[in-house]
């Protein structure tokens, strides 16, 4: 099973709950790894931090931070699920749409718009809390019963729908319509 992580490398993107997250479930799961994506800033205390606890974890083999990648079917194709550990308020987040258009379901925090993005075990699972407890339950939910996985992700594409670009756009002009009508 791939996990994972699209983002900035940042506190306040929750990479560090990701990480030790990450940990603790390779610790009881063996067929399991996470994949970090978004830039890495080596000079960045944090970022260094992030990557120190990976290394000395026996994990280096199942925990990598890739980078950067400019190819997001490139990313997705690769996963089975998606964790998106926002510890601030976040109004949406991109990879939690993305990963609705490749069958991909997602593991939210509580945070901002995110909670509008998920329909808790039926198209992603939402976090009670912004912390590693509740990313790790939302993890074992689909760990622990892979169909938990397969409908969540059917479930996921389904739900990406309201996300089209045509869906969108009729939005917008039902809004400005409305709004000069006034």
């Amino acid at each position: 099973i791939t996990i994972i992580c699209v983002g900035q490398i940042t506190k306040h993107k929750g990479i560090d709950l990701a990480v030790l997250t990450a940990i603790n479930i390779c610790k009881e799961y063996h067929d399991v790894e996470f994949l970090f994506f978004g830039g890495i800033d080596e000079k960045n205390s944090f970022t260094r931090e992030c990557i120190e606890l990976v290394n000395n974890s026996p994990f280096t083999d199942r925990i990598l931070f890739k980078g950067f990648a400019r190819n997001i079917e490139s990313i997705y194709s690769k996963a089975d699920l998606l964790i998106c550990p926002s510890v601030q308020e976040e109004s949406s987040a991109n990879s939690v749409v993305e990963s609705k258009f490749f069958r991909i379901p997602a593991v939210v925090f509580p945070r901002g718009g995110l909670p509008e993005l998920i329909n808790h075990k039926v198209d992603g699972y939402l976090c009670k809390n912004a912390n590693i407890d509740s990313l790790e339950c939302g993890i074992r939910y689909f760990l622990d019963d892979k169909v938990n996985l397969t409908r969540c992700g059917k479930n996921a594409l389904i739900s990406s729908d309201v996300f089209t670009e045509k869906v969108i756009s009729k939005e917008w002009i039902n809004l400005f319509q409305s709004t000069v009508k006034k």
